[in-house]
């Protein structure tokens, strides 16, 4: 049968088709996904998970004329998340290869001895449209015994053009590595002191000059477990203030699109006691696509 990756890129050469080309296809179509995304599919760096990318990856094959299901069929096992909120912090969501590579390197053991009971995410976009900066809160508590470090993460859908800065509160930042497509960065935050069984510690991190370029008119957030509270706050520049907006919701319960309105140019959310699942916005601008950045 092959891979997801395999099929597509026969799929898309045989029929001599870009993926810019696609991407405005299934915009046309209503199932917007990004240039980005659709390459992270064809190169094998990621699959569709969730109901709303596996129904794209069902457009796509009506696209391009293939049988219905052949792309549908490479992708594999879904890990369709479960009401359970005592399972273990990764039961749910498995590290990718890269995640798992890079965190090797880096000599982290064991990124889910610590599990994520809450986190709070604030992301800033520029005039241009692009993320400037991004800040994150996370809750952890430990689940196993002296836990002397907790990951941080950035995956991104293009690659840096250099590197970003990192600023951290509650902890001490060793190590930071990259993949080799700079699509990924894993870091170690050591704590002050190390955590017993059942004990909790609170972290910030910042990642500013980001200036990735983006051609997705969406940001999702994934709540791997059960947590307390999960929340997303974007923040818009006055220039480039959506012109439409939309909530996302998916859990195993199933998934809810709403129109939202911005207020003052920002987008927010707040889920209690939410996942595992997924939550987030979806926009688009008042000229129905994306503004090139700034050079």
């Amino acid at each position: 049968m092959g891979t997801l990756a395999e099929a597509l890129d026969r799929a898309l050469t045989a029929r001599r088709m870009s993926l810019a080309q696609l991407s405005r296809r299934l915009k046309a179509l209503g199932d917007p996904v990004g240039v980005s995304t659709l390459g992270s599919w064809r190169s094998g760096r990621r699959v569709p998970q969730y109901d709303k990318s596996i129904d794209a990856l069902i457009r796509v094959e009506e696209i391009l004329g293939l049988e219905a299901g052949e792309l549908v069929s490479c992708l594999p096992p879904r890990r369709k998340p479960g009401p359970d909120p005592r399972r273990e912090f990764g039961e749910f969501f498995e590290l990718s290869d890269a995640q798992k590579r890079l965190y090797g390197a880096i000599g982290f053991e064991d990124p889910y001895a610590a599990a994520v009971t809450g986190y709070a995410y604030t992301v800033d976009y520029a005039e241009d449209r692009t993320v400037s900066r991004l800040h994150a809160v996370y809750y952890w508590k430990a689940v196993a015994d002296r836990v002397a470090s907790v990951p941080i993460y950035l995956g991104l859908d293009s690659p840096l053009h250099h590197e970003p800065g990192i600023e951290v509160r509650g902890g001490c930042l060793t190590k930071v590595l990259y993949d080799d497509d700079g699509h990924l960065l894993v870091g170690e935050l050591v704590l002050p002191q190390p955590l017993a069984l059942g004990e909790t510690a609170v972290t910030e991190h910042t990642f500013t000059g980001v200036r990735q370029a983006v051609d997705e008119t969406a940001l999702l957030t994934v709540a791997e477990r059960r947590t307390a509270q999960a929340s997303l706050w974007l923040r818009f520049h006055p220039a480039a203030v959506p012109h439409r907006c939309w909530s996302y919701t998916e859990t195993a319960d199933g998934r809810e699109r709403q129109r939202v309105a911005h207020v003052d140019g920002s987008l927010q959310v707040v889920r209690q006691a939410f996942g595992p699942g997924v939550f987030g916005f979806e926009w688009q601008w008042d000229d129905g696509g994306h503004r090139q950045p700034a050079r």
